[in-house]
């Protein structure tokens, strides 16, 4: 499959979308109305230039901002997932314990353990 310069143009588009809209997984639909691109150029050049399906990325995304909320905020895991966007606390679950192999908890607790103290190379165990 060959990309123009207007395909990447496009395809950046797409890619910023996703990133400004963790909240809220547009269709699509709707990234192919925004980008002027039609589904199988989308999917198929969102793969080729960024390594991902655009809703894998976007998955990917919302999932990194949950780990980055979950240590450095004290949200609850309900709070975490209503923040990037899913209404029901179980299919946030099922989706980070899929990409992570753990728990968000448990994710959590591992990053505490292994997270190196600001005036050492030790790692610490918070109280």
């Amino acid at each position: 499959m060959k990309i123009t310069i207007q395909d990447k143009e496009a395809l950046s588009k797409v890619k910023l979308i996703l990133e400004e809209n963790l909240a809220d997984t547009p269709s699509i639909k709707v990234l192919c109305k925004r980008s002027g691109l039609n589904a199988d150029k989308l999917k198929k050049g969102f793969r080729l230039l960024y390594g991902q399906a655009p809703y894998q990325f976007h998955l990917s995304l919302r999932m990194d901002e949950a780990k980055r909320l979950l240590i450095t905020t004290e949200l609850s895991i309900r709070e975490i997932a209503w923040t990037i966007g899913y209404e029901q606390v179980s299919g946030f679950c099922k989706a980070f314990r899929k990409l992570s192999g753990m728990t968000a908890l448990k994710w959590k607790e591992k990053m505490m353990l292994i997270s190196p103290c600001n005036d050492c190379e030790e790692s610490f165990s918070p109280n």
